[in-house]
């Protein structure tokens, strides 16, 4: 496991902060703020998007650590203090299995395992997630639709085919990505 904690902010002494991304550092502002590491610590200062869940997770593969900065998502390889974009806006995260399914944007899901993103669903809201619940394999959610109301959507969670929700599965923008394998 990869030590790290969200500190209160920048710390007035000893090395510099790095910046994620780069020029954010460049601005002089402040962001998400983790340190990382034992003996050989690091700071990172994460740009924060403008909406989003505020998290520091272990990623599943136990090298790396996935920061979620309002919004912003970033993979991080401490050992090299580099950061990656996932790409990802995330709402909101469960754990699953050791992996973790992610809220994108209060449209969709997608499940993060140790390898990258193993699905991710076609679009099942217009705007908004509520009462998700994972049992048996399986994710329950209701999604907003057109018409103020909300609809009931299901995702098997091995493979990311859906069911239900506020699109039909010719509406899916490109985004579905099933898993070609079951867990």
């Amino acid at each position: 496991m990869i030590p790290f904690r969200v500190l209160d902010g920048l710390p007035p002494y000893g090395p510099a902060a790095i910046s994620f991304p780069e020029k954010f550092g460049l601005r002089g502002q402040e962001g998400l703020v983790v340190e990382f590491g034992d003996d050989d610590r690091w700071v990172g200062n994460f740009a924060c998007g403008s909406s989003g869940i505020t998290s520091v997770h272990q990623h599943p593969d136990q090298e790396h650590v996935v920061v979620f900065a309002a919004g912003e998502s970033w993979i991080v390889a401490p050992a090299l203090r580099k950061a990656v974009p996932l790409g990802i806006p995330v709402s909101n995260i469960w754990l699953y299995q050791g992996d973790l399914i992610l809220e994108c944007q209060e449209l969709a899901f997608c499940r993060l395992d140790r390898k990258g993103i193993r699905w991710h669903t076609r679009r099942l809201s217009w705007d908004g997630i509520r009462h998700v619940t994972l049992e048996q394999g399986v994710l329950k959610a209701e999604v907003w639709a057109l018409g103020d109301c909300w609809l009931g959507c299901s995702v098997e969670l091995a493979t990311g085919r859906s069911e239900g929700g506020a699109f039909d599965h010719a509406d899916d923008f490109g985004w579905e990505k099933l898993a070609d394998e079951q867990l």
